[in-house]
């Protein structure tokens, strides 16, 4: 994907919910994953290629929140 063919407000956007989602604990940040809906809502009405970038961050939070539930569990 070809971020010059973007909208440069959602590439800056995604690029700093990238940053936070770098973070220790993001997958458990409901206002990140709330932001990135919001992004991906966006994406999808203008029709912008980052649609599938937002998909795969979400897609990794949630996996991140996965492990991070399963790390912190009582044995």
């Amino acid at each position: 994907m070809r971020l010059k063919d973007s909208d440069p407000e959602l590439v800056e956007t995604l690029r700093a919910l990238e940053r936070r989602a770098d973070a220790p604990g993001a997958g458990q940040h409901l206002r990140l994953r709330a932001d990135l809906g919001r992004v991906l809502q966006h994406a999808i009405q203008r029709g912008d290629p980052l649609v599938d970038r937002v998909r795969r961050l979400r897609r990794k939070l949630d996996e991140d929140a996965f492990d991070e539930m399963f790390d912190n569990m009582p044995i």
